[in-house]
């Protein structure tokens, strides 16, 4: 019934209906790729988040951690957080070598001017390295956390709790994780426990005194080396998201693309009428004509080109066989004469 009614309508409703339907079904299709190409290259941009977060963390694990000095001729010196702190004595070394330090025993060490170090612990060296990749303008968030963590600040949120259950046993080939977010994907990517890991996150007895002190009645221990020992979490945004952000990020090429386009939209509709619904107009109007004229009657000829009889044109074949009616029409009335 719907259709027959569409049908019903004027040839130019049609086709602007049917033209309009198709330029919304192809941004529509544009939109989608675009998204789809915009998740994946979101995709790619945090499984390289997160393999540098990860290598950062090997990389200071190997150290159980870093220590930062901070001698006090450096006033302006933020140290953050800290697992635990050593005291630098002044170093009696000749001044040749400014700020020179030797190390004496264990991690204590001695410098010219004296200070304090201060140990942290890679999960420390990440978030900080978080902190810094946002000041700098990034884009990317991202931390390391488990169902099993020593501070607080590192307990997952909903994303990170469904990764981990999806995670802890999933084949080592597919060891990835994630999820689109409003215009964030959110990414998390499967942690094996290290030796490195495990001078931490053994058991409490096996672990540095700072650490029991410091994490008293935590539960980031426990872990076995080769097994499941958490998630690097990256949240990066998914560009050009919807069709909002489609013609935002339009470069002038394709400006001018989408203007060709609405320009050729509006020549076809333009030719339609001009050719088509125009000239079905004219030809209906002629023909009411011949039915009203009168026995004798001459109705003006009407002509869509000046030959007709060589035109390919279906509306001007059209008026030549309207024509060739009227004369039949004509002959008939003169024989009943």
């Amino acid at each position: 019934m719907m259709l027959r009614s569409f049908s019903r309508q004027s040839l130019l409703l049609q086709f602007a209906a049917l033209i309009g339907a198709l330029l919304v079904l192809g941004t529509i299709a544009l939109v989608t790729m675009r998204n789809s190409l915009g998740e994946a290259q979101a995709l790619e941009h945090a499984r390289v988040t997160a393999s540098m977060v990860e290598a950062l963390g090997n990389w200071s694990s190997q150290y159980r951690g870093v220590w930062v000095l901070s001698e006090p001729t450096e006033t302006s010196f933020q140290v953050g957080d800290f697992l635990e702190h050593r005291q630098a004595r002044p170093s009696a070394i000749s001044s040749g070598a400014d700020k020179a330090s030797v190390p004496v025993s264990g991690t204590v060490a001695i410098t010219q001017t004296g200070g304090t170090f201060h140990h942290k612990d890679p999960s420390h060296v990440q978030r900080e390295l978080s902190a810094v990749v946002e000041k700098m303008g990034g884009v990317e968030r991202f931390r390391v956390t488990s169902d099993r963590v020593f501070d607080l600040r590192n307990t997952p949120n909903r994303f990170e709790l469904t990764a981990i259950e999806q995670l802890r046993s999933a084949d080592p080939a597919n060891a990835e994780y994630h999820e689109v977010s409003g215009d964030r994907l959110v990414y998390a990517k499967r942690l094996v426990a290290t030796a490195s890991c495990l001078a931490c996150h053994d058991t409490p007895e096996r672990s540095p005194e700072a650490i029991r002190n410091k994490f008293t009645g935590s539960q980031g221990w426990g872990f076995k080396e080769g097994g499941f020992a958490g998630i690097v979490s990256v949240s990066v945004p998914i560009r050009g998201s919807g069709a909002g952000a489609l013609f935002q990020q339009m470069n002038l090429a394709a400006s001018l693309a989408v203007t060709a386009t609405l320009l050729t939209f509006g020549a076809l509709l333009y030719w339609l009428r001009a050719n088509v619904i125009h000239a079905a107009q004219v030809l209906k109007d002629y023909a009411q004509r011949i039915l009203e004229a009168k026995a004798g009657e001459k109705v003006t000829r009407v002509d869509l080109d000046i030959d007709e009889h060589s035109s390919r044109n279906e509306m001007h074949r059209l008026s030549v066989a309207i024509k060739a009616l009227y004369r039949a029409l004509l002959l008939a009335q003169a024989d009943r004469v």
